[in-house]
């Protein structure tokens, strides 16, 4: 089974239930709110039509993408979890999930904070040396961003599909001392 396969099935396994669905577009809708809400709200004098054009069609692009992809692995992960399609605990599926969700959070910042400003007052612990490494390298690490994302669907998708041998494995083990 190619990967461009297993993303798609594992997918529309999820999504094809309404409730996962539902889920699916509210934290999308809810997600892009937020990483616009957040300069916005952090910095003062800055509101929403200001925010937007200081986005670039780039930013814009990115900022869609990191809440797709951070919503849908969201949602693939509450189904695994919800299926005990995933491995071990409750917290080894949480840990899995959540890297993919902490770095679409993360790069999802980076792409609203096109400015220096943003960036300062959002990162302002880390030094403005460091503030203005972060934004010459931004595209680079919200690109990063969708990578781990992307792996982490990957896998999810194949804990889904139940094509994860590695979690089969562990799954009988862990039946057999119970």
């Amino acid at each position: 089974m190619s990967k461009a396969t297993i993303y798609l099935e594992g997918i529309n396994r999820v999504l094809k239930q309404k409730v996962y669905f539902v889920t699916f577009v509210t934290v999308f809708v809810f997600l892009m709110w937020l990483f616009i809400y957040i300069p916005v709200r952090s910095i003062p004098g800055n509101d929403f039509a200001f925010q937007m054009s200081l986005l670039k069609s780039l930013d814009i692009l990115l900022l869609l993408a990191l809440s797709l992809l951070t919503s849908l692995s969201l949602v693939m992960n509450m189904y695994s979890f919800r299926h005990k399609a995933t491995v071990g605990s409750g917290v080894s599926a949480i840990s899995q999930g959540g890297l993919g969700g902490l770095t679409g959070v993360a790069a999802s910042i980076f792409g609203t904070a096109s400015c220096s400003t943003c960036v300062a007052s959002l990162f302002g612990f880390l030094g403005i040396g460091t503030v203005f490494l972060l934004l010459d390298y931004k595209n680079y690490i919200v690109f990063a961003s969708i990578m781990l994302i992307l792996f982490s669907l990957y896998f999810t998708s194949k804990k889904i599909l139940n094509l994860c041998e590695e979690c089969n494995n562990l799954n009988l083990r862990n039946h057999t001392h119970t």
